[in-house]
């Protein structure tokens, strides 16, 4: 049958165990317009005017369920059928949360990282001989707190601690010293280490060749060595021997299918590190609202109000085509970020820095707007009447999982 060019739109609420559909059709629903489910719970099927549709569920449903009635006359159709999963499925998506792109276990001796713009490369194979990932910003907030009210260390205290298993402590705390996260220990770059945080590598600057830190990054005088920015860069790898792509990722919304992501991995955009950085702060700080403001230009107007909706999701859409990984293995949705956003102007977002419950994150002005580029460009995936929440905008942010 001829294809349809209906919108339909999905949604995973693993919270819920259920799954939305959302359909927009051309014409008012008739008689003729019906929904069924294919027989292994994995497609939605829509039928209208003589043409159908079929969608890759985000989660696989119970095929025998049976779908209301589409209300006739209506151009908007909604159905919330139940998701067929295990308690496994549940914690293994949740579970992909804390995914961190390009950190220090997905990196190797090989590693080679050159520039994304003009291919130079700038970190040789071989020259790291040992990658570490960074604590968070969080650790260093608290040994700075532990370091201002440390306790004093008196005699019952020194003669309290003969009594414990020393060889354990001194095995523990040589550990954390080794791994220059030490309390008394000040992290720094190191020759032949490469140190990784969520956005970030940092190296010596005699491990690098070839670089123009302004244009890939920034030296970092706290830690003594140059801090890369990670969307300016990419990488190969013996690991993933076609990880390199051909061309670099365009500024809008360009969410990466599992089928293709290990081929796409060299050249993620901004705003998967980005948003990564922000799903972990949520974590530690228990917020939802982001405030994104340029570093070099703090009074510019291009800030950005981010309330993250869904942090978890999982979705399919009509207008975003994501190949099968196999034939026999559809795929499960695209994982991704709910986001209301907007635009907030200087005065604006003097108030809003005011307000508690509101994390500032700095980022590069042209992250900032490739961020707003995505957003934007996310809303044709969405149905009309989801693309607005009140005087929020509402868009689509892509996740990382490994």
């Amino acid at each position: 049958m001829a294809q349809s060019s209906c919108l339909i739109y999905a949604e995973l609420l693993s919270n819920i165990r259920q799954i939305s559909v959302l359909a927009v059709l051309e014409t008012p629903c008739n008689t003729s317009t019906k929904a069924n489910l294919s027989d292994d719970g994995q497609q939605f099927m829509l039928l209208h005017n003589g043409r159908l549709q079929k969608l890759y569920l985000p989660g696989k449903s119970l095929s025998t369920f049976r779908l209301q009635l589409p209300i006739l006359g209506s151009k908007e159709l909604s159905w919330r059928l139940p998701w067929a999963a295990e308690a496994t499925d549940v914690s293994r998506y949740d579970s992909h949360l804390s995914d961190v792109p390009w950190s220090a276990k997905s990196m190797g001796t090989h590693t080679e990282l050159s520039c994304r713009i003009c291919n130079e490369t700038i970190l040789e194979k071989g020259t790291i001989k040992t990658w570490k990932d960074l604590p968070s910003d969080d650790w260093a907030e608290m040994m700075d707190f532990w370091h201002c009210h440390k306790p004093d260390d008196h005699k019952n205290s020194k003669d309290s601690i003969k009594h414990t298993n020393s060889s354990g402590l001194s095995k523990c705390n040589n550990c954390l010293v080794e791994r220059a996260y030490g309390a008394n220990s000040k992290i720094s770059a190191q020759s032949g280490v490469g140190f990784v945080d969520i956005t970030t590598f940092l190296f010596r600057k005699e491990d690098c060749s070839k670089i123009q830190i302004e244009k890939l990054g920034y030296y970092d005088l706290d830690f003594l060595g140059i801090k890369f920015y990670k969307w300016r860069l990419q990488y190969t790898n013996p690991l993933t021997p076609n990880s390199l792509s051909s061309s670099a990722s365009p500024p809008g919304f360009t969410l990466i299918s599992s089928s293709s992501k290990k081929n796409n991995d060299a050249r993620l955009p901004a705003s998967i590190f980005v948003m990564s950085r922000i799903i972990s702060q949520m974590a530690s700080h228990l917020v939802t609202k982001f405030l994104l403001t340029p570093t070099s230009l703090p009074n510019c107007k291009t800030k950005i109000l981010l309330w993250i909706f869904g942090a978890s999701l999982r979705f399919s859409s009509s207008r975003f085509n994501v190949p099968s990984v196999s034939r026999s293995s559809p795929p499960y949705g695209q994982p991704a970020i709910k986001v209301f956003w907007k635009l907030v102007s200087g005065n604006d977002a003097n108030s809003i820095r005011d307000n508690i419950g509101i994390e500032e994150v700095f980022i590069p002005s042209y992250v900032i707007s490739e961020i707003e580029d995505a957003l934007t460009s996310s809303s044709v995936l969405l149905p009309a009447c989801s693309q607005k929440y009140q005087e929020w905008n509402v868009g689509l942010l892509e996740r990382y999982e490994e």
